[in-house]
């Protein structure tokens, strides 16, 4: 068994083509490194950072959301132990020598000359090699680095990041395991957050249990994260699958009895083959998240799986009356049309979670959007990100009751706001605007409309809103601009004409003026932010 740590890497950049073509160009094995993980920006960086612990961070300067200077910041404050290699396409002392003044070991510009890297990484790799050794002369030290290298193999094992049979044999000699190639099947454990955070010891409970219980099919058991629980488990000679079942529900009346609190299993397909740990991991949760429905059972496995596609589309919804109730504050309405929508998602018993979740997303955005057209301020209406919280909840209730009470809270926030601005010739003139966005908007049109002269319009609308008439229009026009090319698929002339400029280049010079970037770099951008 080879006792020394394989020094774990990660890059983080948005190109792909770096990412990949780092993946690629360097000889990691020759090296004795692995990559255990890519980001497409600072944010998921700093995601694996936490979740795989990379001993050396290659990374961009300047990336999406958290920058390579916020990563290290960020590792520094929370005492985590790496080294970074920073790349920049800017040729800026200033940056460098920020980098250097936050701790990076190396400041290497684009393109990357892959013959310096590797001089870097084998530098590096000496550094972190005598490190360990000192390290490992401490037993209970070699221990705990043995237990958590053993534990990233394993989410990498169900989270598919293993690309050849030999590059899980080979990781596999690092550790003492009970894997072998034989029919087996992954089976995920699944806890409320509460029942988590009130059990501390959670995962060594249902280990030691499951070492009992399991003894004659357990493979590996392990937490991936504080609510979930995965097992790899061997098929016995005879009962299959069934014997598996058997010995869970067991387990799970062990676990109830002994800790009081109720667990779901969710359980994967059968397979032979190790590298296929992440396909029977993926049918687990697809299965396990069946329980959103509230059944009285405990097990959850591809029986459960609706194969019948739905019968509405986002297409289908349709939210006017939805909006007419939340602008007017009419709560009962409001509460009304949830019970309908929902409702009518169930065109099964049990349709697929994954189909309740997107559409409960859609009608949150949908919604967002139409308010965020009539408003142009931001007035903290749209923090909530629905994504975030709708995959978060574990039932169809909770899913439910946080849409109604968020669609509940827009119609107080909308209700105090336009109490708060009770001007009828700034939201008359507002509402023309938004009305007529696919024109030409002069001053005098709107003006007229209001009933005011057009250079005491001007003057009242600045005083009123603090922003002149014209760059008020412009911002209107952008911003809807900006909308609709994230959102519609429209092509950029016809952006342009739906916002009123019936001369491309024109559009062309506003939109960058005011952005910053053309409409296609922004265009660009946000595809790139969604993937």
């Amino acid at each position: 068994m080879n006792n020394r740590p394989v020094t774990k890497v990660l890059i983080a950049d948005d190109e792909t083509a770096i990412r990949n073509g780092l993946y690629t160009a360097v000889s990691w094995k020759e090296l004795d490194m692995s990559v255990t993980g890519s980001a497409r920006d600072g944010q998921e960086a700093w995601e694996l950072i936490n979740s795989t612990r990379p001993d050396i961070i290659i990374t961009d300067i300047r990336m999406p959301r958290l920058s390579g200077l916020d990563l290290i910041e960020l590792c520094r404050n929370h005492e985590i132990p790496c080294q970074f290699i920073i790349l920049s396409g800017y040729d800026d002392f200033s940056y460098a020598q920020t980098a250097i003044r936050y701790g990076a070991r190396a400041y290497i510009l684009k393109p990357l000359n892959i013959d310096e890297l590797t001089d870097i990484l084998k530098s590096l790799k000496t550094e972190l090699d005598k490190m360990n050794r000192d390290r490992l002369s401490d037993p209970s030290v070699y221990q705990t680095l043995q237990t958590s290298s053993k534990k990233l193999f394993l989410n990498q094992l169900i989270h598919n990041e293993f690309r050849y049979v030999s590059d899980i044999h080979k990781r596999m000699e690092d550790f003492p395991h009970r894997l072998s190639e034989k029919s087996y099947l992954v089976a995920v454990f699944s806890v409320t957050p509460e029942d988590a955070a009130r059990i501390p010891s959670l995962s060594e409970t249902v280990a030691r249990s499951s070492l009992t219980i399991l003894e004659p099919l357990l493979g590996e058991i392990w937490d991936s994260s504080s609510d979930q629980i995965v097992a790899i488990l061997y098929l016995p000679d005879s009962g299959g699958s069934n014997a598996v079942k058997k010995h869970i529900q067991s387990l799970l009346s062990r676990l109830r009895q002994d800790l009081g609190i109720r667990i779901s299993a969710g359980i994967g397909s059968s397979e032979t083959e190790l590298i296929h740990v992440s396909r029977s991991y993926t049918n687990a949760l697809n299965a396990l998240s069946y329980q959103i429905y509230e059944t009285n059972q405990d097990i959850y496995d591809e029986s459960v799986i609706c194969q019948l596609p739905p019968v509405l589309s986002s297409n289908g919804i349709h939210t006017e009356n939805l909006i007419d109730a939340i602008q007017k504050g009419d709560n009962k309405a409001i509460i009304h049309y949830c019970r309908d929508f929902f409702h009518s998602l169930l065109y099964v018993p049990m349709p697929p979670p994954s189909y309740i979740r997107g559409m409960s997303i859609y009608l949150v955005t949908d919604v967002q959007n139409s308010l965020r057209k009539q408003l142009t301020e931001d007035i903290g209406l749209f923090s909530e990100i629905p994504y975030k919280n709708i995959n978060r909840f574990i039932t169809l209730h909770q899913i439910e009751e946080w849409v109604t009470e968020l669609l509940i809270e827009y119609s107080d926030l909308l209700s105090q706001y336009f109490q708060n601005h009770k001007n009828e010739v700034i939201t008359n003139a507002k509402q023309y605007i938004h009305n007529h966005m696919n024109k030409k908007i002069q001053a005098e049109d709107v003006a007229a409309h209001v009933n005011l002269s057009t250079s005491y319009f001007t003057i009242y609308f600045k005083a009123k809103t603090g922003i002149n008439f014209r760059d008020y229009v412009l911002k209107v026009k952008i911003e809807e601009a900006k909308r609709l090319l994230k959102t519609s698929g429209d092509n950029i002339s016809q952006v342009a004409y739906a916002v009123g400029y019936d001369d491309y280049r024109s559009f062309y010079r506003a939109f960058k003026n005011y952005t910053g970037l053309t409409p296609s770099e922004y265009q660009t951008s946000e595809r790139n932010e969604a993937l």
